[in-house]
């Protein structure tokens, strides 16, 4: 699994939800002036822009393990402290890979399904791990958002760029089962012959450190 990708290739994946994301999670965490910020998985930066529009640059920072989208949100957030390092993720209940996922295994049952294979993809998952950190005043909320594309081609195509656990399966099958996953993605998704709009659900915690250090906002799971 990748996302060795560019900022415009990542946008056309999953990027498309992620601006509608961070201003809903940034105003979800109650970010305000004084605290610092770390984006874990930051992807190409749009929260981690949302943040520094907030705090400001030099009190965020953001971590990545694809350099290519690492170097997209440096180019995106200048003045954060942007690194190289491994980040955890996992999906939602998003229309756009639960789809993907189904059909995947409708034709393939040993389909490694990131909805079951990723951990922290609840609040129950999210609230436990915070409280295992020793924070307080725990609180989750699910963020709904929508995303237009322009037809199933636009869905379809970035899986084929091998981006993501999605894309990686995708990009391992033969040229005949990646059809018949396309046209199985084409018939769950009501064959659209237009544009049309898919909806994801991201879950996000808070919560405060008992020893009375600032509170450092974290990314929602996607």
């Amino acid at each position: 699994m990748t996302f060795a990708m560019s900022r415009d290739s990542y946008d056309r994946y999953m990027g498309r939800y992620s601006d509608e994301l961070a201003s809903a999670f940034v105003a979800f965490v109650g970010v305000s002036p004084g605290m610092r910020a770390l984006d874990v998985g930051c992807g190409p930066g749009a929260l981690t822009e949302a943040l520094a529009n907030r705090l400001g640059a030099s009190r965020v920072a953001a971590a990545d393990p694809s350099e290519s989208l690492l170097a997209a949100c440096a180019e995106r957030v200048s003045g954060a402290d942007v690194r190289l390092a491994a980040a955890g993720g996992c999906p939602g209940r998003m229309q756009m890979l639960r789809t993907f996922w189904d059909a995947a295994l409708e034709l393939d049952a040993a389909a490694p399904d990131e909805g079951q294979v990723m951990r922290y993809c609840n609040e129950a998952e999210l609230a436990a791990l915070w409280v295992r950190n020793g924070l307080a005043e725990i609180e989750t909320i699910a963020i709904d958002v929508t995303a237009a594309y322009a037809d199933f081609d636009d869905y379809w195509i970035p899986f084929t760029w091998g981006g993501g656990p999605g894309g990686a399966y995708c990009a391992s099958l033969d040229p005949q089962r990646q059809q018949q996953l396309r046209a199985s993605c084409f018939r769950r998704l009501g064959a659209p012959d237009g544009p049309f709009t898919l909806a994801a659900r991201a879950f996000a915690v808070r919560g405060r450190q008992t020893t009375g250090r600032t509170q450092t906002p974290r990314n929602p799971r996607t």
